[in-house]
């Protein structure tokens, strides 16, 4: 028997014509065309939609509200130490003295309000009052510095601690946005830093706003019931 030769396959076609397949290729070109553009305004528009509506994730702070020396501008939290200044359920025993701080503007007389320091509740645990060793209880201007260690405190440590605690800032505000004309301590004009006027034993403190440049109010302290 012999062997049979295998069929050609008549499905095979002639190969197109060069011209036939520039124009294909052109046809697919404008199909692209067709339908790219409107795919590539659709995707536009999604992106302008998403940037406009979806809400972005943003961390924040607030230092505004944070205590002015506290890293990071974190917000502030009630009983966290200040400056070092530590907020105690009870007065220190070590240190206890005073100091009369006033604000003179264009002649008229302004003391730091009562309970500058002292917190109903503190943020964090335990919630319990505390009150920082440097604080006020009346609104006279007298400052108290009491603590459990004989560190001398500035200046600067209570206006921060005033700065966050739930009192009256308006006389603080001032301070803070344009530094006194006058400083006067112990009855002499003071020239350097007055966050560093350090808080001793009946020091008489006065900020001195406009005019006129008028002497340092005494302060009685013995009267008052303050023999340190």
């Amino acid at each position: 028997m012999s062997a049979r030769t295998p069929r050609q396959s008549s499905s095979r076609r002639a190969p197109a014509s060069p011209a036939k397949q520039q124009a294909a290729r052109a046809a697919t070109r404008r199909y692209l065309a067709m339908i790219g553009i409107p795919l590539v305004l659709v995707l536009i528009g999604a992106a302008v939609f998403v940037s406009r509506v979806v809400p972005r994730n943003h961390t924040t702070t607030n230092p505004t509200a944070a205590n002015p020396s506290a890293a990071g501008g974190s917000a502030f939290v009630a009983g966290a130490p200040i400056d070092g200044v530590q907020c105690g359920a009870a007065e220190g025993q070590i240190q206890h003295v005073h100091q009369h701080f006033d604000v003179i503007v264009n002649g008229q007389d302004f003391t730091p309000p009562a309970s500058v320091g002292i917190f109903a509740t503190r943020t964090s645990s335990p919630n319990t009052p505390c009150l920082y060793w440097s604080h006020t209880h009346t609104p006279d201007g007298v400052i108290h510095v009491e603590s459990p260690a004989k560190d001398t405190l500035m200046l600067g440590a209570f206006l921060d601690i005033w700065s966050v605690s739930p009192v009256d800032r308006s006389l603080l505000n001032r301070i803070q946005a344009n530094p006194p004309d006058r400083v006067i301590v112990d009855g002499s004009l003071y020239t350097g830093d007055h966050r560093a006027i350090p808080l001793r034993s009946h020091t008489l403190i006065t900020f001195e706003y406009g005019s006129p440049d008028v002497p340092q109010r005494p302060f009685d302290f013995q009267a008052a019931g303050l023999p340190t």
